[in-house]
C-alpha cells in the first residue's frame, strides 16, 4: 500500500498527445513567423540598396559642385563616370590609379579591367546574389555595378489625359549593341559623342530636376526560364567604340523604353537591358534634386519615359 508521502513523490508527466499538440503549436507560429522575417530582412535589405543610391547621387551633385556641370556618362575613351564620383565616395585610390601614365604595353582597357578587379560595395544592392556582383563574360573575375545612368527615353508616351504625344530622339544610326536615348541626365550627344563638353549642367534640366530620373537600379538575376539573362560589364568601363570613334555599347548608362522588369524578349545586347531589380514590387530610382525613390512595377512605361527626359516639357506625372 502506497504511503500519503509515496502519492506525493509521484507526479504525472506529459502524455505524448500532450508533447504532439505542443509541437504543432509551436510548427503554426513559426509558419506564421518566418514570412514576417523574411518581409523584414527585404525591406532592410531595400533600404541599403536606397542608401546606395542616395551616396551615388550625392556623389554626383558634389561633382557639379566642383566642376560646374554634371559627370559625362564616359570619359570619351571608354572609362565610367563612376571613376569620376569615387573621389566623392570616399574611394579616392581608384581615381588616382585611373589618371597614373598606363605603362609599356598597357591600354586603357588593362587598366579599366585592373579596376573592375575590386568590388565597391556602394555599387551592389543587397538583395542581389553573389553570381550577380560579377559581370557576365566568363573568367574575368570583374565585378560590376548594379547603379546607372539614365539616358533618356525612346519611342513615344502618352500624357495621362491623353491630350498629348511626347517623341523621343534617339542615336541614328542605331548601334549594333542597341538602341542609345538622347535626352536624358547622361546621354550622348546626337552624334554619339561623350566628353566633359557634352555633359550638362542642372540648369539644362527644363522639366525640372525634382521630375526627372538620374540614376536607376539593374539588379535583377538571370530567371531559371532565361527570358532575363543580363550582360553586364565592370563597373569602371563606361562605353566601347568603334573604330570611327562612334558610340557602340553604352555599358553605364541605360535609355528607358519598356516598363521595370519589364522584357519582351531575351536580352541580346547591352544596350538593351531594362531597370530592374529583385526587390518585391519595384526599383530604386535616384531624381536628378538628389532624391531618391522606390519606383513600384505597376508605374505606367509612359510616365517612366516622361521622367527619364530632361526637356520635353511633359506635364509633372505623379510617380505611383
Amino acid at each position: 500500500m502506497f504511503t500519503k508521502q509515496n502519492r506525493r513523490c509521484h507526479k504525472k508527466g506529459f502524455t505524448l498527445v500532450e508533447m504532439l499538440v505542443v509541437v504543432a503549436i509551436i510548427g503554426v507560429l513559426m509558419g506564421l513567423l518566418f514570412p514576417a522575417i523574411q518581409a523584414v530582412r527585404q525591406a532592410s535589405r531595400r533600404t541599403v540598396c536606397l542608401n546606395n543610391l542616395r551616396q551615388l547621387v550625392l556623389a554626383t551633385h558634389n561633382y557639379q559642385a566642383s566642376n560646374n556641370h554634371l559627370p559625362p556618362a564616359d570619359d570619351g575613351a571608354g572609362a565610367s563616370f563612376l571613376l569620376e564620383l569615387t573621389p566623392y565616395m570616399d574611394q579616392l585610390y581608384y581615381y588616382e590609379r585611373f589618371r597614373e601614365d598606363l605603362v609599356s604595353g598597357e591600354t586603357l582597357e588593362d587598366r579599366l579591367a585592373e579596376l573592375s578587379d575590386d568590388p565597391l560595395e556602394i555599387l551592389i544592392c543587397s538583395s542581389s546574389q553573389e553570381s550577380d556582383e560579377l559581370t557576365t563574360e566568363e573568367d574575368t573575375g570583374q565585378y560590376t555595378t548594379h547603379y546607372f545612368g539614365v539616358s533618356g527615353a525612346i519611342g513615344a508616351a502618352q500624357s495621362s489625359d491623353g491630350t498629348r504625344t511626347y517623341t523621343y530622339d534617339e542615336l541614328n544610326p542605331q548601334p549594333s549593341s542597341g538602341k542609345v536615348a538622347l535626352n536624358g541626365v547622361f546621354a550622348p550627344d546626337s552624334q554619339g559623342r561623350i566628353s566633359s563638353k557634352t555633359a550638362i549642367d542642372l540648369e539644362d534640366i527644363l522639366d525640372g530636376t525634382s521630375n526627372t530620373f538620374a540614376l536607376g537600379e539593374i539588379s535583377r538575376s538571370k530567371t531559371a526560364s532565361g527570358d532575363y539573362d543580363p550582360i553586364r560589364a565592370g563597373w569602371a568601363f563606361g562605353a566601347q567604340y568603334t573604330t570611327g570613334g562612334d558610340l557602340n555599347a553604352f555599358f553605364v548608362s541605360k535609355s528607358i523604353e519598356r516598363g521595370i522588369n519589364k522584357e519582351d524578349s531575351p536580352i541580346t545586347t547591352v544596350n538593351t537591358m531594362v531597370f530592374s531589380s529583385n526587390h518585391p514590387g519595384g526599383a530604386q530610382f535616384a531624381l536628378a534634386d538628389g532624391s531618391c525613390r522606390f519606383i513600384k512595377l505597376k508605374t505606367d512605361v509612359d510616365v517612366l519615359k516622361a521622367y527619364a527626359s530632361i526637356n520635353n516639357r511633359e506635364k509633372p506625372e505623379i510617380l505611383r
